[in-house]
């Protein structure tokens, strides 16, 4: 009896230890109407790597693992060909049943750059003529005395700042429209960036405006609220309202048109507050665009969001340092800075992958930007060093990284600049050589990386 009791224990607690656990996955190629890829390297963390079979399938055996943990993504290739959602991969959990939540996308190499650019192109023009377009009518009530010549360069001074903004977004956003996989997405979506594709922003503008999206989607609440019997099929009716409204609100960005794109986020989070991913995306748009009293009241949710990870937690602390720095909050933000580090310390020690001690690094060099404004500048140099020792670590780790060459790149910019504050000027010279150095090594090897 007491051998049995001992047996049924061991069984119990062997029941709430982690085990292994399979995951399938299917490998597509974009925009080729779901076509599967074949021969495809797949590796993550803790699963041995496998190759797509020809019908574009694998299946990953992770050890030690329960449904719901992080696993994180370590290469995914495939000869001439690159990976286009990479960022998919940053929340990759495992799912409640034998399947991975997203597919792996590829297209052939020079796709995404050839297709950036385009959309770089596209954007760059409609913003700036979005931009002299609002100077023209500045100046007009200027002359017809709508307001003063104070209240004009106010004005002006905020559409700049704006304008500086946006430009700085551009590759960003770029980049985003480029790896859109058209197969994944509504209708209406697909035909409104294929309009601004080829530089038809009005119409791509008009063709999702037409559709009413704030009327739709208020619609759509009220059912969701009214008919619980239809929730299901209102809910399916929200997701696919759900790219839409971004992508306008991403047009209205590029039209400088501000405000119609903060109504469309805020319009976002009526439809789903619960998302964390729409929440970490207008929490994004708000501090990017200065709304520091939505953002600061939309960070917490994040922080305290039930199926938040500890590094989006951590994430959240630094974007709270960051508008707390903007603000001249100093000290709020070291504060908020060193929970990002003590959060990322504790996950490096419980796992060290690549993407923890990139954060880690991003962290020590923030530290060390509000120390250098606090000018305390020996503090600030030792964090921009602890940043520099990680960015090398993972460079020699993992060569072809170009994110980990440009970091590293980067952290000899600071490393420069602080030396030279202390004075000790051969040091600066030998960090802005080394950075310079590398700089042109990573252009001459990408000159068409933007």
């Amino acid at each position: 009896m007491r051998l049995s009791f001992l047996f049924l224990l061991l069984a119990l607690a062997g029941f709430h230890l982690p085990a292994q656990i399979t995951q399938e996955g299917m490998a597509r190629e974009i925009n080729s109407g779901k076509k599967p890829l074949g021969g495809v390297f797949i590796q993550f963390e803790d699963a041995p790597s496998k190759t797509t079979d020809e019908a574009g399938a694998f299946s990953l055996t992770f050890q030690n693992k329960r449904v719901g943990d992080l696993i994180f993504l370590k290469e995914i290739r495939k000869n001439g060909y690159e990976l286009v959602n990479r960022k998919d991969f940053e929340v990759t959990k495992i799912s409640n049943g034998e399947r991975l939540g997203v597919d792996i996308i590829l297209a052939k190499e020079g796709y995404v750059d050839a297709a950036k650019k385009e959309y770089y192109e596209v954007s760059d023009k409609a913003l700036y003529a979005s931009f002299e377009r609002e100077k023209a009518s500045l100046r007009r009530k200027l002359k017809e005395a709508k307001f003063t010549q104070a209240e004009y360069l106010s004005k002006l001074d905020t559409l700049q700042a704006r304008y500086d903004i946006q430009k700085l977004n551009l590759d960003r956003l770029a980049d985003q429209f480029a790896r859109v996989n058209f197969d994944d997405v509504v209708p209406l979506y697909k035909k409104a960036l294929e309009l601004f594709k080829v530089g038809k922003v009005d119409s791509s503008m008009r063709l999702l405006e037409d559709a009413d999206l704030i009327a739709r989607t208020s619609e759509l609440l009220k059912k969701k609220v009214n008919y619980e019997e239809a929730l299901k099929e209102t809910e399916e009716d929200i997701q696919d309202a759900i790219d839409p409204i971004r992508l306008l609100a991403e047009l209205y960005i590029v039209e400088l048109e501000i405000q119609k794109a903060e109504a469309l986020y805020d319009q976002l989070l009526l439809l789903d507050s619960t998302d964390l991913e729409i929440l970490r995306e207008v929490a994004s748009f708000y501090e990017e665009q200065r709304i520091y009293d939505k953002a600061l009241k939309l960070l917490p949710k994040i922080q305290s969001h039930p199926e938040a990870a500890a590094w989006q937690i951590a994430n959240a602390n630094g974007s709270l340092g960051d508008i707390y720095t903007t603000l001249g909050q100093l000290i709020n933000a070291l504060s908020a800075f060193d929970s990002s580090r003590a959060t990322y310390l504790r996950l490096m020690r419980d796992s060290a992958t690549y993407f923890y001690a990139e954060n880690l690094s991003v962290v020590y060099q923030r530290m060390g930007n509000t120390y250098g404004s606090l000018g305390q500048l020996d503090s600030a140099l030792s964090y921009y060093q602890q940043s520099q020792g990680l960015m090398k670590s993972l460079v020699s780790a993992d060569p072809r990284n170009v994110g980990f060459q440009n970091g590293l790149a980067i952290s000899y910019q600071y490393m420069g600049s602080t030396y030279g504050s202390l004075g000790q000027l051969d040091s600066a010279l030998s960090y802005y050589q080394q950075y310079q150095g590398l700089m042109k090594s990573l252009v001459s090897a990408d000159p068409r990386n933007v």
